[in-house]
């Protein structure tokens, strides 16, 4: 009985079987009217989309239709042509840093990249003469495409020294 109410039936079916609880004891909870600021429901529900008695708000009120003049003379408006879509070009240093990536990448396969590690640092080297955003991008493009010209010219090397064309 240690976590029942003071005051409540032991047996809930006995309590049930007159049709309703008995009240609760004075100084216990009970169920108080509403405060007059509370509104009471109408007797059935509006459905959805139901007609609620009219617009008052503003911008939802009816228009007078007798107070809009027709319009009879037609209004051109002058329209600038549209402006030329303007190209974004790659920037260089971003095209620089993509070459030197994949030339030194294949370089560290096969020597004959040389060519598009020196075109990876050209790239780089006018990237850095633009002032641009990319300035280190391009500093990465030089770096790296020195580093694919110097495993080609690693691999040419032993490619040479290897077929005993030097002697």
């Amino acid at each position: 009985m240690s976590g029942e109410r003071a005051g409540a039936p032991e047996d809930r079916s006995a309590a049930t079987a007159g049709g309703a609880w008995p009240l609760p004891a004075h100084g216990a909870d009970a169920v108080e009217p509403p405060s007059p600021d509370v509104v009471t429901p109408p007797a059935s529900a509006a459905l959805p989309g139901a007609h609620r008695g009219g617009f008052s708000r503003e911008l939802t009120a009816p228009v007078d239709v007798a107070a809009l003049q027709p319009v009879h003379e037609q209004t051109v408006f002058d329209v600038p042509a549209p402006a030329p879509a303007v190209r974004h070009p790659v920037p260089l240093s971003a095209l620089g840093l993509g070459t030197a990536i994949i030339a030194l990448g294949a370089s560290l396969v096969v020597g004959w990249m040389l060519p598009l590690g020196v075109l990876a640092v050209g790239f780089g080297i006018a990237a850095r003469r633009r002032p641009s955003p990319g300035r280190a991008m391009a500093i990465w493009a030089i770096a790296l495409g020195a580093g694919s010209i110097l495993y080609s010219a690693a691999w040419l090397t032993w490619a040479v020294v290897a077929s005993g064309a030097l002697g």
